[in-house]
């Protein structure tokens, strides 16, 4: 397994994981024993129609449930880009994330 030495997860990053299988999961980060990782919400990348998309990692899991991936099983991990990020949030809550300057919208100001 290749060690991200960068800084540890905090709770609630969203995270990537390679799987010895080839999979590529995101998940939002909970906790990490020496053995696992334990994730919420794991998302596998698949190749679709129109290009890759998110799907569950195990279909019929619960969504609401923590999941335990064994650190043997992860090839590598890492911090999420955030394009890939913004649409793992948009397929877990349904909140769309909107970067940039945001002072052109009318309505918002500063300081309320």
């Amino acid at each position: 397994m290749l060690i991200n030495r960068s800084k540890a997860y905090a709770d609630g990053d969203i995270i990537t994981l390679r799987l010895v299988t080839g999979e590529e999961i995101l998940a939002k980060y909970v906790s990490q024993t020496d053995t696992s990782y334990t994730v919420a919400r794991p998302m596998a990348l698949v190749a679709g129609p129109q290009g890759v998309m998110l799907t569950q990692m195990v279909m019929t899991l619960e969504l609401n449930n923590d999941v335990e991936i064994q650190k043997a099983h992860v090839v590598v991990h890492g911090y999420t880009r955030d394009e890939a990020r913004d649409s793992y949030i948009q397929a877990t809550t349904g909140i769309k994330t909107v970067r940039g300057d945001l002072s052109a919208v009318k309505g918002l100001t500063q300081g309320r």
